[in-house]
């Protein structure tokens, strides 16, 4: 499975949303300056999340964007199935616009087996284990960090 640069930008601005409390409303231009995300690809991803009701979105007095419901009840497939396409978790990794099931590429019945396995991975998954977990992550990569020796010069 690749999965484009949209994908990367919309997950970061829902954990960014995820992280607020339940309900937060934020301005597109808010969660793209926070994150460093391109506003204008944020908007188009963000429009797509909301056709697929893992967003709402609101006009008038209060603008901007709050997730449709609480973290954990908003699937990581969903996500990656409203940016990337239905078909996100079953196309060919390889040569996916020139494969299929009536023309596969060499590795195609390979890839059906092993996308099966991802799929079986990720079902489950929620924003809220992003969120949980890229915590964590941050948190282990710092102490690794701070753990190496400088290698600056030695007085």
């Amino acid at each position: 499975m690749k999965l484009s640069k949209e994908t990367k930008y919309g997950l970061e601005g829902l954990i960014l949303l995820a992280k607020r409390p339940v309900g937060t409303v934020m301005l597109l231009n808010d969660i793209a300056v926070a994150d460093d995300l391109p506003r204008f690809f944020l908007a188009k991803t963000f429009q797509k999340l909301t056709q697929h009701g893992v967003l709402r979105s609101f006009r008038g007095a209060v603008r901007g964007y709050a997730l449709a419901r609480p973290p954990k009840e908003i699937e990581l497939q969903e996500i990656l199935e409203a940016i990337e396409g239905p078909d996100v978790l079953t196309r060919c990794i390889f040569w996916s616009l020139h494969c299929s099931d009536a023309s596969p590429c060499p590795l195609h019945h390979r890839w059906k087996d092993m996308s099966k396995r991802v799929t079986e991975l990720l079902v489950g998954q929620t924003l809220e284990d992003l969120v949980r977990g890229g915590a964590s992550q941050r948190r282990a990569t710092s102490r690794a960090t701070r753990r190496q020796p400088s290698r600056g010069r030695r007085r």
